[in-house]
């Protein structure tokens, strides 16, 4: 694991390592208007001051965090929930005593799933959780944008609970206040980079995970933040991706709506145009804050977070694949094809694997040329370099598609996808997000990937696999074939179609508002084998396909049997 010594060091050279002098694409217009977007994106609004701290609940089933009030930083999208319970957890975010089982995810990285109630009268339990969210009145999520990320955008915050249901939120930026006058300091803690304007995150900062690391069990973790980032640069977007986005997305990045199968070669012409650099003038498919890479801030309370440069040029710890096109990468070989995760890498899900204590990342990208979502895996020794599965080249690097060697963020063309779908029409598209956890009720740790499932139409879902390695054999935990939670109304539609049986208590109504799709799982175990399922949902039309709500769903796992049904509205 990294110590604090060697962090202080990697931040003293990253202050003066900067990327070369030329302004993006050669335009010192574009440059400026880049700076003034960035400031924009990354300064909270002066206008109106932020609406005050608040409880949130919700009436509707499942949801149980609804959009910001009117001015509020997140009054426009909510999603991307990371939830996590700390028993007894002090100012300092030390992590509880380790589980007599289990070697990783949120257990071994400082969370704990709730005590039973027998012994809640003698500890406390915060619940915490980090999610996205971004002001309304901003422009739409590009078509491919909101297909391959649809809680990206903006920025991510923190709000906390008792009891994981009924949460404190802020309107505005965390005060930043240190030790208790901070407890419970709610709200905006990560923005977009309004700073650097060549960083990796300057038009959105995505939260995807969070991790309490060190401290033994006797205090002093530190809160390991890994985002998802993404920047200004127009990046053309393959038509098969924009097709899985919201039919009513923006024009500029529309997509056919129809899933009909694609004429001959073009999926060679999406991998090329995943590939291919962009013009001073972007095409009319082009999305911006698409090529998101994978970044990491950390925190000594949760809410006061600072960035950690990786050594990409961007700042990044995991860059795209190899052959990601974007102005500063080296062009591939004429013999070359660029990598499955060519297009970018996001929804990075960290976890403690082994008892070296090597950490692994499971990401997801969008495979061009197969026209799917996958998950990828990446491994690392410090949580900095990072080396993809299968990279021939190895070494570590962190420098990105445009350093050379088999780097962490250059893939090389043997690193493959770990886990693509189940082969279930509700999965034919694959994953467009994940969280992988180790089972902490399995005496063998094994693994459980969690994912937001894309149906051939771009409908969304949320499956679940396990694995006994976390690498192949993964086995479905879904009962009757039916995805683990679907939106709201599904299941009733496919009844009186007569494709399925007849809905249960808890698959919500259509009309819901999470009956245009539900993503962004978040499972948090709890005693007795039962899950907290949490996740992001939308409604069905209108808007730019952005989540809309967190919600909540409770439930078991059972190898083809695993069913969750959404908390009653109160």
């Amino acid at each position: 694991m990294i110590d604090a010594a060697r962090l202080s060091q990697r931040r003293a050279a990253a202050s003066s390592r900067r990327p070369p002098a030329p302004t993006p694409r050669g335009n010192p217009a574009a440059a400026a208007a880049a700076a003034a977007r960035v400031r924009a994106r990354s300064s909270p609004a002066t206008s109106a001051p932020a609406p005050a701290a608040a409880a949130t609940t919700a009436s509707e089933d499942g949801l149980i965090f609804a959009l910001g009030a009117p001015g509020a930083w997140d009054s426009g999208a909510v999603g991307n929930p990371v939830v996590r319970c700390y028993v007894s957890l002090p100012e300092t975010a030390a992590a509880p005593p380790p589980r007599a089982r289990g070697s990783g995810g949120a257990q071994a990285a400082g969370a704990a799933a709730p005590p039973p109630a027998a012994a809640a009268a003698s500890v406390s339990t915060r619940w915490v959780m980090w999610y996205s969210g971004r002001p309304s009145g901003e422009a739409p999520l590009p078509a491919a944008l909101a297909a391959a990320c649809p809680g990206a955008g903006g920025s991510t915050g923190v709000a906390y609970s008792d009891d994981g249901v009924r949460w404190q939120r802020g309107g505005g930026d965390v005060a930043g206040g240190i030790g208790a006058a901070g407890r419970g300091d709610a709200g905006r803690a990560l923005a977009p980079n309004g700073e650097e304007w060549w960083a990796h995150d300057t038009c959105h900062a995505t939260v995807s995970d969070v991790q309490v690391m060190g401290g033994g069990g006797g205090g002093g973790g530190v809160y390991w933040m890994f985002y998802a980032g993404g920047d200004f640069e127009a990046v053309a977007a393959p038509a098969a991706l924009a097709a899985l986005g919201p039919p009513s997305a923006p024009a500029e990045a529309a997509a056919p709506s129809s899933p009909a199968a694609p004429p001959p070669g073009a999926a060679a012409a999406d991998a090329a145009a995943a590939a291919a650099p962009v013009d001073a003038d972007p095409p009319a498919a082009a999305a911006e804050g698409l090529r998101m890479r994978v970044g990491l801030a950390m925190s000594q309370d949760g809410r006061n977070f600072a960035r950690i440069e990786g050594d990409h040029h961007t700042g990044a710890v995991l860059d795209a694949g190899r052959g990601n096109g974007a102005p500063s990468a080296p062009p591939l070989a004429a013999s070359a094809c660029p990598s499955w995760d060519a297009l970018y890498v996001a929804s990075p899900s960290v976890l403690i694997s082994g008892p070296s204590g090597d950490m692994r990342m499971y990401y997801t990208s969008f495979d061009a040329a197969r026209g799917r979502f996958a998950v990828g895996l990446a491994t690392s020794k410090d949580g900095l370099k990072w080396d993809r599965r299968g990279d021939a080249g190895g070494g570590g690097g962190g420098g990105g598609s445009d350093s050379g060697g088999g780097s962490a963020s250059g893939a090389s063309a043997t690193a493959a996808p770990v886990f693509e779908g189940t082969g279930q029409a509700w999965d034919a598209a694959g994953a467009a997000s994940v969280q992988v956890v180790r089972d902490p009720d399995d005496p063998r740790g094994r693994y459980l990937l969690f994912y937001e499932a894309v149906a051939s139409d771009g409908a969304r879902s949320i499956g679940a696999v396990a694995s006994a390695d976390g690498v192949s054999g993964w086995a479905p935990l879904h009962a009757g074939g039916r995805p683990l939670l679907e939106r709201a109304g599904a299941a009733a539609e496919d009844a009186a179609a007569g494709a399925g049986p007849a809905a249960g208590e808890g698959a919500g109504t259509a009309g819901a508002w999470d009956g245009g799709g539900v993503g962004a799982p978040c499972a948090v175990p709890m005693s007795g084998g039962r899950w907290r399922l949490y996740y992001a949902g939308r409604p069905a039309g209108g808007g730019d396909g952005s989540w809309r709500g967190v919600g909540l769903a409770l439930g078991s796992l059972a190898e083809g049997g695993g069913e969750f049904r959404r908390r009653a509205g109160e």
